[in-house]
């Protein structure tokens, strides 16, 4: 692989933020695109993000929305490098990327806007919390949130 000129260093945090019948959840992911000084960068860039079950190699996970296997998001800014994404699944994509609570894929970002593929990065989540329905009939909550 050639050299990088920006690093990417990740954290990413999953958590079910959304529900809808156009989606299932969407994936809160955040990270910090560096160059390579470590100065973070500002830019307004598209970010394709695939999942793996591997950490190298391997096919990515289909993602039927999408029609393939990459999940598009446009206009995201960088400040000073960070920046945060919803990544919008189906509800069957969803159990496709997390097909079990103890399944730990892999998540592999790539600045489209320079053409950068990053490492892939182990993609966490709080166990069964990401499984839970919020439908409004399996969980209710009351107006006080209990």
């Amino acid at each position: 692989m050639r050299s990088v000129v920006n690093k990417l260093k990740l954290i990413a945090v999953a958590a079910a933020l959304a529900s809808s019948p156009a989606f299932g959840a969407s994936l809160s992911y955040t990270g910090r695109i560096v160059d390579a000084q470590g100065l973070g960068v500002t830019d307004t860039v598209t970010i394709e993000v695939k999942f793996y079950t591997v950490a190298t190699n391997g096919t990515a996970i289909a993602i039927a929305g999408t029609g393939g296997n990459t999940v598009t998001v446009t206009g995201v800014v960088l400040d000073d490098g960070a920046f945060m994404i919803a990544i919008p699944l189906s509800t069957a994509d969803t159990e496709l990327v997390f097909p079990s609570t103890t399944s730990t894929p892999y998540i592999e970002i790539r600045d489209a806007t320079h053409a950068v593929t990053y490492p892939r990065q182990l993609f966490t989540t709080v166990p069964f919390a990401i499984k839970v329905p919020v439908d409004s009939s399996t969980i209710r909550f009351s107006t006080l949130g209990q």
